[in-house]
């Protein structure tokens, strides 16, 4: 990929937070969480974060909303979740995470369930996403796995990586059901955006403006609505649709 794309990756890479110089801060049942800096956090059932936090661990067992900013070295999210902004070294969410700034993490991260981000969405080493996904800017990170469940997924700008995979998940995203579901007009499982650019692309249920990549493979239910370039290999499926292609020499 370009160079300026290295060198933002190898950026987000060297952040760490080395924070923890407050205590340990445990919840159960319900309560709230003053800005500060602190080891740990640790939530179950429902917490309100009213500040900007810096922690080492941030868990969550149940729901959190957090008013101010969030930095954390890892965030371990079992339910649902609301930030104002978050940057941590590694994300797990079982469940659903809504972000109304933008997503930094410097290595990886791992979503089943749903993911909501206002801004850019980004990560040093991969992304991987089970289910649905709704960006607002850009999708940035090393290596991109989403495998598509339940509604149309959307990244408002579009997807820049090194290896990027889109695949459906399987039940109404496959065979018959999606045929049904297309005919009567409600596409489940479908990603919307407006380019993808990465050295390998392997992608079903996409529909978008332009593809650039090395080798890229093109399966059902896609629809590119301008141009697939490509510099070695290009496979396209009978199932889908391009309206043309272009092999960089």
């Amino acid at each position: 990929m370009s160079k300026r794309f290295d060198e933002y990756l190898r950026e987000l890479k060297g952040i760490s937070r080395r924070v923890g110089e407050g205590g340990i801060i445990v919840i159960s049942g319900g309560g709230d969480v003053k800005g500060g800096r602190y080891k740990e956090i640790h939530i179950s059932g429902g917490a309100t974060i009213t500040g900007d936090v810096e922690t080492e661990v941030l868990t969550v067992a149940g729901g959190l909303t957090a008013k101010g900013s969030v930095m954390a070295g890892l965030v371990d999210i079992s339910g649902g979740a609301s930030f104002a902004s978050l940057e941590c070294d590694n994300l797990n969410v079982s469940g659903g995470i809504n972000v109304r700034g933008s997503l930094r993490v410097s290595r990886t991260a791992s979503i089943s369930g749903g993911i909501v981000v206002d801004g850019d969405l980004s990560a040093g080493d991969s992304i991987k996403v089970t289910g649905g996904l709704s960006v607002g800017g850009k999708l940035l990170s090393g290596v991109v796995e989403i495998r598509l469940g339940g509604r149309s997924s959307r990244i408002g700008e579009g997807i820049e990586a090194s290896d990027v995979k889109v695949v459906a998940a399987g039940g109404v995203c496959r065979g018959l059901l999606f045929r049904i579901y297309s005919l009567v007009g409600r596409k489940p499982c479908v990603l919307n955006t407006g380019y993808i650019k990465a050295d390998n692309i392997v992608i079903e249920n996409v529909i978008c403006r332009y593809i650039e990549g090395n080798t890229v493979h093109i399966g059902p239910g896609c629809r590119i609505v301008d141009e697939v370039v490509y510099r070695e290999h290009l496979e396209l499926s009978n199932e889908s649709e391009v309206a043309s292609t272009r092999k960089l020499v």
